[in-house]
């Protein structure tokens, strides 16, 4: 007889100094407090305690626990993939069938953003099993699970393992019908895979970590000086925060607003979709809407004599105890007043797209338009402009490795156990980094991750955070890599069935080179690197841009007519039905669809976009992942998936090992069996062709 069981854990957590809450089994200062079970058929509960400050651990229950798990036939939870990880942290060893209510409940939602908490699963479809929190008191006050009082844990914890029993049964009822199971079963086995991913975690090699953050700061310091430099040169002595938007908005384009609430009202900044300006009508804003900025020279404040703070005097002629700031300087003990000079490098923002609620954009991908037109218009005469542009976008992004990747790795990596191969160790400052994955977080299924996010790690071999990923198997190891090529790309062609795009894949057409050759002809000098983020951007609904881009967005839609035909039958479909189903049968939901007066779609970006991101990367890397898996198992390699980004999948391969899984992505990840492994599990024939590229090295920066 098939055993179905809910499986639900409760355990400690630690508050590192860094801030937020440390809630994995990898720590040792956590510990499991508890598991509960439920049989599915039989609805017999079993609720064990493993540690709690209060009561005696039940071994004899957690013994049968454990038998009950181990001879299960599926293991149902709410967000399973935690509980995994907590009972293979005790020794329960389980690698069978699962089913997540959270994941499954999402896919059933249809792309609407809802909550996905089990309390909020439950009010939103009106179960009467899950209690109210009974737990949050002692949670407002510091107190985990194992120093609550343990019938409030145990009631809590049995009312779980029921609520999320009660909800599967209701999942599978609204399953019945659909086109979403092939989704669920295949969303399901990827969480098994995901879960064995953080499980192994990633080795990280601090001592290169350390160098590489030693690089980035003397990096970051002598951009500042070099910034600070060009600021006092078109600035005067007016200081600007690189951070704050609005002042480096001023510097660049040399004006700001004279009314902020005018300037949002002139250009409907509060519209979700935004109609033009005319030429005409732009250039006439910014010369009656704006405010020159000039150059300014500082002097001591007279009020203050430079305090920056003003003792006042009572009646009486006493001081206050207390100074007030200076009402002449705001406190910084300096005034600045005007040279009569214009300040900052006099740039026209180029149209009114441009516009934002405290002046003109600084984004990064604008701040790189900018420097490309500058470029192409004439290098010399903005030689100041261009670096500064480029300086700025490089200083955030350096900012942004330091914080997000480099201490975001610090903050999450643990100390590993040396590694002992063939008599040799590890390295020796080897540490974990076990980041987190989450299905359930893009609208499209696409994959996020976090702690740190590495989906937003840069591509490509520029980016030296890299080098510090290596083998957990030291001399006796190595990474390897595999990744689609133009896998979105290639989705796209076979969904609209575009005959110029298929046949630029059968023919190994060049097309980041074709759209460098396309942007430099039109005035946007443009590298083939550089052309990547452009020449599928309009296949997601981009129309905006420089004017280079924009004509490029204008022809690619021209050039792929196929894919424009598809872009409109998409929007009609919405419009129509409410949805759109993809030949996988995972459904998207569009609810207020309606036809606007261009004749598309309202929310056509999103329309245009969900459809191909999520066929490629919700759909097609999925089911290869979970089929490498499954073939590295059956040969018991040792080996090991660590990483998945996108369109792409990282192993941690033992050297003796290397031969075979090559092998395996040569032979089973081929054009024509991906093609078969489609059409086995789905049931349709994908008819463009797809491909891997594979590299591999000694850290995850040098590969080859």
């Amino acid at each position: 007889m098939t055993r179905r069981l809910v499986v639900d854990v409760e355990n400690s957590v630690t508050k590192p100094s860094s801030g937020g809450v440390d809630n994995r089994p990898y720590n040792s200062n956590n510990e499991l407090v508890s598991i509960g079970v439920v049989d599915i058929d039989t609805g017999q509960v079993s609720y064990v305690c493993v540690y709690h400050e209060e009561k005696a651990p039940d071994l004899a229950g957690l013994k049968m626990v454990k038998e009950l798990i181990e001879g299960a036939d599926l293991l149902v939870g709410h967000n399973i993939k935690y509980d995994l990880q907590w009972i293979w942290a005790v020794g329960i060893r389980y690698s069978g069938n699962i089913h997540d209510t959270m994941t499954t409940e999402y896919i059933l939602h249809r792309g609407i953003r809802k909550g996905l908490s089990l309390g909020a699963i439950c009010e939103d479809r009106d179960l009467d099993t899950k209690k109210s929190d009974i737990t949050k008191e002692y949670w407002d006050r510091g107190v985990g699970y194992e120093a609550m009082p343990w019938d409030v844990v145990k009631e809590y914890g049995i009312a779980d393992v029921l609520s999320t029993r009660e909800l599967y049964l209701k999942q599978i009822e609204d399953l019945k019908g659909t086109s979403l199971q092939k989704t669920v079963d295949l969303t399901n086995e990827m969480c098994m895979c995901l879960s064995e991913i953080e499980k192994s975690g990633m080795y990280i090699d601090m001592d290169v970590l350390d160098q590489v953050e030693f690089d980035y700061r003397v990096e970051k310091k002598a951009l500042e000086r070099r910034l600070k430099f060009l600021v006092n040169t078109y600035m005067g002595d007016t200081p600007v925060n690189l951070s704050s938007p609005e002042q480096l908005s001023s510097m660049i384009f040399s004006r700001s607003p004279k009314d902020k609430k005018r300037h949002k009202e002139f250009f409907q900044l509060d519209r979700s979709f935004r109609p033009s300006v005319s030429a005409s009508k732009f250039k006439a804003y910014l010369s009656s809407g704006c405010t020159i900025v000039t150059r300014t020279e500082s002097n001591v404040c007279n009020n203050c004599r430079g305090n920056g703070k003003v003792l006042r005097v009572k009646r009486d002629g006493n001081p206050y105890k207390s100074a007030n700031i200076c009402g002449e300087c705001g406190g910084d003990g300096v005034v600045y007043r005007s040279t009569g000079q214009i300040g900052g490098f006099k740039i026209n923002p180029p149209d009114s797209q441009w516009a934002t609620t405290n002046g003109f954009s600084t984004d990064k991908q604008r701040l790189r338009i900018l420097a490309s037109q500058l470029r192409a218009k004439s290098p010399d005469m903005y030689s100041d402009a261009i670096e500064f542009l480029e300086k700025v976008e490089r200083l955030g992004a350096i900012e942004t490795y330091l914080s997000s990747f480099v201490e975001g790795i610090r903050k999450r990596a643990i100390p590993s156990r040396s590694t002992v191969i063939g008599g040799s160790t590890s390295v020796d400052r080897m540490y974990t980094l076990y980041a987190e994955f989450n299905q359930c977080r893009t609208a499209t299924g696409r994959l996020s991750s976090s702690k740190p996010n590495m989906q937003n790690m840069p591509r490509g071999g520029t980016f030296p955070v890299k080098k510090a990923f290596v083998s957990r198997f030291g001399d006796h190891g190595m990474l390897m890599e595999f990744d689609f090529a133009q896998l979105e790309f290639r989705a796209a062609a076979y969904l609209s069935n575009d005959t110029v795009a298929k046949e630029e894949i059968d023919t190994g057409f060049d097309v980041h080179t074709y759209t460098a050759n396309f942007l430099t002809k039109m005035g946007q000098s443009t590298s083939r690197q550089e052309a990547k983020s452009r020449t599928f951007a309009p296949l997601y609904g981009a129309m905006n841009g420089s004017p280079a881009e924009k004509a490029y967005n204008i022809h690619f839609i021209e050039k792929y007519s196929g894919i424009k035909d598809w872009h409109k039958s998409l929007q009609d479909s919405a419009i129509r039905t409410k949805s759109i189903v993809l030949p996988t049968g995972r459904v998207f939901s569009f609810p207020d669809a309606k036809r606007n007066r261009n004749g598309g779609a309202t929310g056509a970006t999103k329309i245009k976009n969900y459809p191909v991101q999520s066929f490629a990367t919700a759909d097609i890397v999925p089911l290869c992942l979970v089929n490498l898996r499954e073939a590295m198992r059956w040969r018991g390699l040792n080996s090991s998936i660590v990483n998945t980004v996108h369109d792409s999948v990282l192993l941690d391969c033992m050297e003796d090992e290397v031969s075979v899984i090559k092998r395996i992505l040569e032979v089973e990840f081929s054009t024509e069996s991906i093609r078969q492994m489609i059409e086995d599990f789905y049931g349709f024939d994908m008819n463009v062709p797809l491909s891997i590229d594979t590299k591999k090295g000694d850290n995850w920066l040098n590969m080859s």
